[in-house]
């Protein structure tokens, strides 16, 4: 699932990457969760939307010199749909719980990719519909486009990872849940 997730965008002059951090990655992350663990985390996250991201610039011998959070938080936002262009929620605005998953969620990532992670700031949307819920599932339908600093990254939804695998009929060729025909035959897939 992590690989549907990131993204990067780069020159020999800059460097952007977007992490999407579903309530569906954290729970994958966390397998050893009990239920009620987990309800409570799905619960915590409803209404919110968590990115990674970065923009800096790259030096002459790879050193890279990150923009400030002030100048991610105000070059970033997240459209869900045609009408909703969400801006990331204030720090100090941010829930005490998501803060601390938050706190420990950047070390980890920032292990993940080395040096680029000490430009890695965590981003937190509020996405709650009327009724409260969340607006943006990643297994919902359509595409979410979060642009920073100009940028655009953008999922396609469903997430294949989130879904069982589909199979052509013919050849038994195995694809991401989220593909409806063989990309080499045009034989619509089906699921077991």
């Amino acid at each position: 699932m992590a690989a549907e997730l990131f993204q990067t965008k780069s020159s020999p002059t800059e460097l952007k990457l977007a992490h999407w951090m579903p309530p569906e990655f954290f729970l994958a992350a966390n397998p050893s969760a009990s239920d009620s663990e987990k309800r409570q985390l799905a619960a915590m996250l409803n209404g919110y939307a968590i990115f990674l991201v970065a923009n800096a610039r790259v030096g002459a011998m790879g050193a890279l010199t990150p923009s400030s959070r002030s100048e991610i938080l105000s070059s970033t936002f997240l459209q869900i749909d045609e009408t909703s262009r969400l801006i990331p929620v204030p720090d100090e605005k941010i829930k005490g719980d998501i803060k601390a998953l938050l706190a420990v969620m950047k070390p980890l990532f920032t292990s993940l990719v080395g040096n680029y992670g000490e430009a890695v700031e965590a981003i937190v949307f509020r996405d709650a519909g009327v009724d409260g819920k969340s607006k943006l599932r990643a297994t919902g339908e359509g595409k979410v486009r979060l642009t920073v600093a100009g940028e655009s990254f953008v999922w396609r939804l469903p997430l294949g990872a989130l879904l069982p695998p589909t199979f052509d009929p013919v050849t038994r060729d195995q694809f991401p849940g989220n593909f409806l025909f063989n990309p080499y035959t045009g034989t619509r897939l089906v699921t077991k």
